[in-house]
C-alpha cells in the first residue's frame, strides 16, 4: 500500500486573526505532529501571502 500522508488542509496564523501564531510556529508544530502538509486558509487578508510564501518554501517538500 503507497504511503498516506497527514495533513491539515484548515490552519491559519496570526493575519486572520483566528491564531496567535506566526507562520514558522504553525509549521513548526505541524511538523512535530508528524504532517506533511499544510494549507494556510487566511480569511478575508493578503497581507501575509507574500511572507507566507517566503517562509515556506524551505519546508515545501513533495
Amino acid at each position: 500500500m503507497p504511503d498516506l500522508w497527514k495533513v491539515d488542509l484548515h490552519c491559519h496564523t496570526w493575519y486572520s486573526r483566528d491564531c496567535l501564531m506566526d507562520l514558522r510556529t504553525v509549521v513548526d508544530r505541524a511538523l512535530a505532529l508528524g504532517l506533511n502538509k499544510v494549507a494556510i486558509t487566511e480569511h478575508n487578508n493578503l497581507a501575509g501571502a507574500l511572507p507566507q510564501t517566503v517562509c515556506a518554501r524551505p519546508v515545501h517538500r513533495w
